[in-house]
């Protein structure tokens, strides 16, 4: 006897899953070519980061200002151009693409500024500042049950904070006084 399996169950196979999900993209228009960019996933940030340590400048996102953004752009094409043209190259879905990252940098500075910049903006709409992202992946491992890889999480943004650590793990209490015990 052969089971049917009813019509209006669709099954995927793992392949047909993979094949339908796809990035949020926005198109950018750069020296007069249009095409697609993409905010990095958490995967390819920690990968660019463990490469290119620079990158943390131009991926936090706790500047507001449209002009500082832009400062660390130009900042990092002089100091670290490598780690400029591998986030670009993860933001035109070549991530970890060694050869394309290299022809990156054979290109004008301004278009991998611009590029650079418009990658940057793809992060910061797509997740915020990269403290709520890296906030929403926690959030996610622990509804999953995964508390060891969230606490891992969580020491990479306690290095990231521009506060000081000793100040941040003080109970309430403990700031109120000082520090002092009391008497």
């Amino acid at each position: 006897m052969s089971q049917t399996i009813p019509a209006h169950l669709d099954i995927l196979s793992p392949e047909d899953v993979l094949a339908a999900i796809h990035h949020t993209s926005t198109t950018v228009t750069v020296r007069g070519l249009t095409f697609a960019v993409r905010a990095p996933t958490i995967t390819e940030i920690c990968e660019l980061m463990a490469r290119f340590p620079d990158l943390l400048e131009l991926l936090d996102g706790s500047k507001e200002d449209a002009a500082d953004k832009g400062d660390a752009i130009l900042h990092l094409c002089r100091r670290a151009p490598a780690a400029v043209a591998a986030f670009s190259a993860c933001a035109m879905d070549r991530p970890g693409n060694i050869e394309f990252e290299r022809a990156l940098l054979s290109k004008p500075d301004d278009f991998r500024i611009d590029l650079a910049a418009a990658a940057a903006e793809a992060l910061f709409r797509e997740h915020g500042t990269l403290q709520s992202f890296f906030g929403k992946t926690v959030q996610r491992l622990q509804e999953l049950g995964l508390t060891n890889v969230s606490s891992i999480i969580f020491r990479i943004l306690d290095s990231m904070s521009t506060t000081e650590p000793a100040a941040q793990s003080q109970s309430p209490k403990a700031k109120r006084t000082g520090g002092r015990k009391a008497a």
